[in-house]
């Protein structure tokens, strides 16, 4: 495929562009919501490890997540 280095530098330039809008938009994010799901991945996280799974899924419930 003698395209590949054309397709490498558009990949590059498309995540380059997808970080920096990514970058711009979270400043935008509340604190209180970054508290939450900061939380809530913690609790998740501490379930899976200790293969709570039913923990694991109240926590993603209570934080309004889909069953």
């Amino acid at each position: 495929a003698p395209g590949w280095p054309a397709a490498v530098v558009l990949l590059a330039a498309a995540a380059a562009i997808a970080l920096r809008y990514g970058h711009q938009q979270a400043a935008h994010v509340p604190t209180a919501q970054l508290r939450g799901r900061a939380a809530t991945s913690s609790a998740v996280s501490a379930g899976m490890w200790s293969l709570e799974l039913r923990a694991a899924k109240l926590a993603v419930l209570e934080a309004g997540g889909a069953e």
